[in-house]
C-alpha cells in the first residue's frame, strides 16, 4: 500500500466538511484520485468514519469510465448528483457575416496600405537615376574638397616640418656656440685663476723677501754711516795733523824725503807709499757686494720662474 496516499485519504475522511457527505461520494472521490478498494477500506478503518456504510465500502469499486445514464437518473450506489446542462452549440455563420468581415478587413487593409505609402514609403523608396546622379555629383564635389583640404594639410605639414628642422639646426648651432663659449670662458677663468695664483705667490715671495731686503739695506746704510763717520773722524785727524805739520815746516826746514816720510807716518804707511783712505775702501767693498746680492736675487727669481709657469706680460704689467 501507498502510505502517502493512505495518509492523504485519512486526512480527507477526517475533514469535518467531508464527513457530512455520503460514503458513496467519498469513495468515488478517492477512486478518482487513484486509490484501490483495499486502500480505501484501510483509510476508512484508520479514520473511524465507516459506521453503517461499511457494506458500501466493501462493494466493488466503481469503474473509472463514465457510464451512460439517462438524464434525470442517478446510478445505483450513488447519492443524488446535481446535473448541469450541456453548453449550447455555437451559432452558425451566414453569408452576411462573411461579407461584413470581408468589407471590414478590406477597409482596414486599404487604410493601412495608404498610410504606409504616404508616410513609410518615402523612407524605403528606391531612388531614381537622376537622384543617384545628383548624389554622385555631390559626393564627387565633397571628395574634391576633401582632397584639396588634405593636400593643403600635407603642404602645411611639410612646411611646418621644414621650419621645425631649421629651428632645430639653428638651436643645435646655438647650443654648440654656447658650449664652445662656455669652454673658452672656463679656460680663460682657469688661466686667470692660475695667473692670479702665480701673482699671489710672487707677491708672497716679495712680501717675505722685503723685510730681508730692508734689513740688508738698513745694515748697509748703517755700515756706510759708520764708515762715513770713521772717515770724517780720520779727515778731522788728518786736517789736525796737517796743521801741525805746517807749523813744524815753518819753524824748521826738512828734506823732501823727510816730508814724505812724515806724510806717510800720518796716513799710517811707514814705507811712505800712497794708500787709499778707509772710507773709499768701504765704499768699494759695498759696491762690490751689491752685484753679488743682485746676482743671488736674480738666481732666486729665475729658480722661482722655472718652477712655476710664467704669467702673461699684460697681466703682470697690469698688476
Amino acid at each position: 500500500m501507498r502510505e502517502d496516499l493512505l495518509q492523504s485519504a485519512v486526512n480527507f475522511l477526517k475533514d469535518p466538511k467531508v464527513q457530512s457527505a455520503s460514503m458513496g461520494k467519498k469513495v468515488s472521490f478517492l477512486e478518482s484520485k487513484g486509490l484501490t478498494s483495499e486502500e480505501i477500506q484501510e483509510a476508512v478503518r484508520r479514520s473511524g468514519t465507516g459506521g453503517g456504510d461499511a457494506s458500501a465500502v466493501a462493494a466493488p469499486a466503481v469503474p473509472a469510465t463514465p457510464m451512460a445514464v439517462a438524464p434525470g437518473q442517478v446510478p445505483a450506489g450513488y447519492g443524488p448528483v446535481m446535473m448541469h446542462a450541456p453548453p449550447p452549440p455555437p451559432p452558425a455563420l451566414g453569408w452576411k457575416d462573411y461579407f461584413i468581415a470581408a468589407v471590414v478587413v478590406g477597409g482596414v487593409g486599404y487604410g493601412a496600405a495608404m498610410l504606409a505609402k504616404r508616410y513609410i514609403g518615402p523612407a524605403f523608396s528606391w531612388p531614381g537615376r537622376e537622384e543617384l546622379e545628383e548624389d554622385k555629383r555631390k559626393l564627387d564635389a565633397e571628395f574634391e574638397k576633401t582632397k584639396a583640404a588634405l593636400e593643403e594639410i600635407v603642404k602645411e605639414s611639410a612646411a611646418t616640418n621644414e621650419r621645425v628642422e631649421k629651428n632645430a639646426e639653428a638651436a643645435e648651432e646655438l647650443l654648440e656656440k654656447t658650449r664652445k663659449s662656455l669652454e673658452e670662458l672656463g679656460e680663460r677663468e682657469e688661466k686667470r685663476e692660475k695667473e692670479l695664483r702665480q701673482v699671489s705667490e710672487e707677491l708672497d715671495r716679495v712680501r717675505d723677501a722685503l723685510p730681508k731686503i730692508l734689513q740688508q739695506s738698513k745694515d748697509a746704510q748703517s755700515v756706510a754711516l759708520n764708515d762715513l763717520q770713521a772717515e770724517i773722524k780720520s779727515l778731522k785727524g788728518l786736517l789736525a795733523s796737517r796743521g801741525r805739520v805746517g807749523a813744524e815746516t815753518g819753524s824748521e826746514t826738512s828734506s823732501p824725503a823727510s816730508s814724505v816720510g812724515a806724510l806717510g807716518s800720518i796716513f799710517g804707511n811707514s814705507t811712505g807709499r800712497p794708500t787709499i783712505p778707509a772710507w773709499q775702501l768701504a765704499g768699494q767693498q759695498q759696491a762690490a757686494k751689491k752685484p753679488v746680492v743682485e746676482k743671488a736675487d736674480a738666481a732666486k727669481s729665475d729658480d722661482a720662474a722655472a718652477s712655476s709657469p710664467q704669467p702673461d706680460t699684460a697681466t703682470t704689467t697690469t698688476v
